[in-house]
């Protein structure tokens, strides 16, 4: 074989490599980010709610990109709509 050169089975290897790549990291990322923006559109006022940093709330008040979650009593913290992780079931 000359130097420089790629033979059909290096070709056909490199193909496959790409395809495992694509249906064991890309496919399944994209399908659960589509997943959690269906939550994020489906949010509601008084949904139980985690966020990504482990604080449990339950919402108050949904604007565009943020959230105000109520924590406590007399206590309300505003988020970033994107740190909601999943909504509790009751």
């Amino acid at each position: 074989m000359q130097k420089g050169t790629f033979d059909p089975i290096s070709i056909v290897f490199i193909v496959l490599v790409i395809a495992v790549f694509y249906f064991l990291i890309f496919l399944p990322a994209q399908r659960e980010r589509k997943q959690h923006e269906k939550m994020l559109k489906e949010l509601k006022a008084g949904d139980k709610v985690i966020l990504s940093c482990g604080i449990y709330g339950t919402i108050g008040k949904i604007e565009e990109d943020t959230v105000h979650l109520k924590i406590a009593d007399k206590t309300t913290i505003v988020v970033a709509k994107n740190s909601i992780s999943s909504v509790l079931k009751e």
